[in-house]
């Protein structure tokens, strides 16, 4: 893990970082960004073979030869770029700096051998804020919230065409539909029975052929059934499906021709220092 280099990380000019300040959810926030940052150094093991592949492959014309090379090559530029962006930033670098001083204060680590070592990013939407928890625990949105929220959706997406359904209050239903760029994508939301004093909201994702089932697939293992906006949220992460990379290879289209149909929310660190949860393509055999 890089946990294993912090030696390295020149602590002189910085400010101690007191043990208060790292609770639970900061060290399984870091944990989740180490596992991130040793997947982009197992990714970069593999870079000379994804430079050499389309050269020993067998492309239709010298052009192609050229494309595939090239486009390899950018690609390895942007991964060893983002490793070393990733390691140089200031939570990395937090991170490192923690570890150390808390290895300083106490020699015994044996505590960190019942700690397990991935995991960690498949566990990330525990890391959410209050409000997000409190959302997740609280029953489904008033009427009014409701009305408020799909309304800003819709402000949001004006592409998307968004109707509802009132029915009755337990079978409600949202439709939203658009194209990406020719293919329809139409999105039933209905909200399921109370069950005291609780909701949820079920999602399909309406049509017959492979994409539809397996986008299908990944809306049913969703976190926060109860949480219409983070529905609407994954809804509107579909709008570029038809050019949204792997997060997990990078390639637009996996060995059965397929684009990233899953999506997952993930930590992700921001330009003011802070991170927060994003939307990220993935195939599904990646996942």
């Amino acid at each position: 893990m890089p946990s294993a280099i912090s030696h390295t990380v020149d602590t002189s000019q910085d400010p101690q970082v007191q043990p208060r300040d790292w609770d639970e959810d900061r060290c399984r926030t870091a944990l989740a960004h180490l596992e991130r940052l040793e997947n982009q150094i197992q990714d970069l093991r593999f870079a000379i073979a994804s430079l050499i592949q389309p050269l020993i492959s067998s492309p239709a014309t010298p052009e192609q030869l050229f494309h595939d090379f090239s486009q390899a090559g950018i690609q390895r530029t942007k991964d060893i770029s983002d490793f070393k962006a990733t390691w140089a930033d200031q939570q990395t670098q937090d991170i490192f700096r923690a570890a150390k001083e808390s290895e300083q204060r106490s020699k015994n680590l044996s505590g960190g051998l019942n700690i397990p070592k991935y995991g960690w990013l498949q566990s990330e939407d525990e890391l959410e804020n209050k409000g997000d928890i409190e959302a997740e625990q609280s029953s489904c949105r008033r009427d009014e919230d409701i009305s408020s929220l799909i309304d800003a959706f819709k402000v949001g997406y004006p592409k998307f065409t968004v109707t509802t359904t009132d029915g009755s209050k337990q079978n409600s239903v949202i439709e939203v539909r658009f194209r990406v760029p020719t293919m329809l994508m139409n999105f039933i939301i209905t909200r399921k029975e109370l069950q005291g004093n609780k909701g949820t909201y079920g999602v399909e994702c309406v049509g017959s052929s492979e994409t539809h089932r397996a986008i299908n697939r990944f809306l049913s293992t969703r976190p926060h059934f109860n949480n219409l906006e983070d529905v609407l949220n994954m809804i509107s992460s579909y709008a570029d499906l038809w050019k949204a990379k792997c997060s997990r290879c990078g390639k637009l289209l996996d060995n059965k021709a397929m684009t990233p149909v899953g999506r997952k929310r993930q930590l992700v660190d921001t330009s003011n220092g802070k991170t927060e949860l994003q939307w990220h393509a993935f195939h599904e055999v990646c996942v």
